[in-house]
Parts: C-alpha cells; structure tokens; sequence
C-alpha cells in the first residue's frame, strides 16, 4: 500500500465520519445553526443570523431542488464523461 492509498483511504473515512454527524437536510442544518446555544453560559449565540435562517426556511424546498440537481448532473457527468471527477 502506498501513500496515495493511504491518502485516498483517509479522506474516504473522515468523508463517512462527517456524513454520519451531519444532517442531510441544508434548511435543517441553517435552522439549527441559527438556534445555537452556548453549553457553558447557555446564552443563545447562533453561528448563522436569524435573517438568513428566515430566507432559507422560506425557500427550503427551492434549495433542496437546486442542490439535488446539481448533485444530480454532477454524478451523472462524472460517470459519464472521459473525466477524473471523483464522487
């Protein structure tokens, strides 16, 4: 095994670690960024403003189409065209 394989190894698995500890909803992520709460002075600081959390529950499923499709198209021409795309 040489260090590419080692290299390509490693990033399969933080990619499968991060996929485990995310949600795989955007508006949900935005949403739970946005209500953030501080564990030691249990103070809301969210990581993300309010007015983007708004815009992003009022067009949730507008952004899930888009970012579908692109996921869509971008899986699609990597496998089928002559590129190095990885997925």
């Amino acid at each position: 095994m040489n260090w590419r394989m080692h290299e390509q190894l490693a990033a399969r698995v933080a990619v499968s670690a991060l996929h485990r500890t995310t949600l795989s909803s955007f508006s949900e992520t935005i949403a739970l960024l946005s209500g953030y709460v501080h564990r030691e002075t249990a103070t809301a600081c969210g990581k993300v403003h309010k007015d983007l959390a708004d815009l992003v529950a009022a067009n949730a499923e507008v952004i899930y189409m888009n970012i579908y499709v692109c996921v869509c198209v971008y899986v699609w021409s990597a496998a089928h065209c002559n590129t190095t795309a990885r997925v």
